[in-house]
């Protein structure tokens, strides 16, 4: 049987038109340059889970190097993280001074013909977010933004096209793509979920009030929002009001790095931010990223942050509602759909 990941990771480097003359092969993956910051795209060795062969594929910029981004000298940390679209900061696993903007999922021979397609909206996405946003959030944090040259080529100066994919999707005038009578189908598919206290649902919004995460624990899906940088989409919002912190951008890159870690079979779109009470996760899918049924899987995925959240902040405050090991399978054996 094919390997999964390097299946998933060829189509990637042939839709984000990778050029040779910019990238460097690496060990089931590669790295290139679409601009001045290195973005490497590789696969996990696939795993087998209840006879599905799987494969985590990692999206990563270079962001930041130097500083400390908890310190947000100027705020600037915080409005950044509350602005992001499919990926968030985390460390580099190899050195501990620079941040990278990563998102992750898990491919399988069932979701990989619209997965792709998905991780490369993000990837374009994500590496002309650095662009954007490491001057900014470096000033924040007195680092410095983690610009490279190619080994051989030297220094990109000219930006590759696929970056300039952001304007087309904020330049696009078509009608919302998430709005419409999918909500109401993804609220029909979760309206019997055990996490699920109450929901209400329109064309443009859904919005579960959940049983777990305390009081005040919601999620909401907002179909007719637009980003500031890549114009219409869902915007989704996970509200954990118990996640309270002193520091609240610290906890939230601490919540980043965690769950790109420990939430098995799940992808990782978005960043944890500061929230109204508490923190929240954010994520804009840009309706460039849409595909009938994906309301559901954005919901499943987002119920599954908030079993592993609200169990996480259960470690460290008073116990609320929660989830059980089978509601857990549950959600994994749906996600792997």
């Amino acid at each position: 049987m094919d390997d999964i990941g390097l299946k998933a990771v060829t189509q990637l480097r042939k839709q984000l038109q990778v050029d040779a003359k910019w990238s460097r092969n690496e060990a089931r993956g590669f790295t290139w340059w679409g601009g001045a910051y290195a973005q490497r795209i590789w696969a996990d060795p696939c795993m087998c889970d209840d006879g599905i062969d799987l494969s985590r594929v990692h999206i990563e910029t270079d962001l930041i190097h130097g500083g400390d981004m908890a310190s947000d000298r100027d705020g600037s940390i915080a409005a950044m993280l509350q602005g992001m679209s499919l990926s968030g900061p985390i460390h580099d696993r190899k050195d501990a001074s620079k941040w990278r903007l990563a998102c992750s999922a898990y491919a399988n021979e069932d979701n990989i013909g619209w997965l792709t397609p998905l991780l490369g909206v993000a990837a374009a996405f994500q590496a002309r977010e650095a662009e954007l946003m490491a001057p900014i959030m470096a000033g924040g944090c007195g680092g410095a933004p983690a610009m490279s040259p190619h080994p051989t080529s030297g220094k990109r100066t000219q930006r590759d096209d696929m970056l300039n994919l952001s304007d087309y999707a904020k330049s696009r005038s078509a009608p919302a793509m998430y709005a419409g009578g999918a909500l109401g189908q993804a609220a029909g598919a979760v309206r019997r979920h055990p996490m699920v206290r109450d929901i209400q649902s329109s064309d443009t919004m859904l919005s579960l009030r959940l049983a777990c995460g305390g009081p005040g624990a919601s999620l909401v899906l907002n179909a007719g929002a637009r980003h500031p940088n890549l114009g219409k989409g869902l915007l989704c919002l996970l509200s954990l009001p118990t996640r309270d912190h002193p520091n609240t951008v610290a906890e939230a890159l601490r919540m980043n790095e965690r769950e790109y870690a420990e939430v098995p079979n799940a992808w990782s779109f978005g960043s944890w931010c500061k929230g109204q009470i508490g923190l929240t996760h954010v994520a804009f899918f840009s309706d460039l990223t849409f595909r009938p049924g994906i309301h559901t899987y954005i919901v499943m995925h987002s119920l599954m942050r908030m079993s592993w959240a609200a169990g996480d902040a259960e470690d460290d405050d008073e116990p609320t509602a929660s989830y059980s090991p089978s509601l857990a399978d549950r959600l994994r054996r749906f996600l792997r759909r």
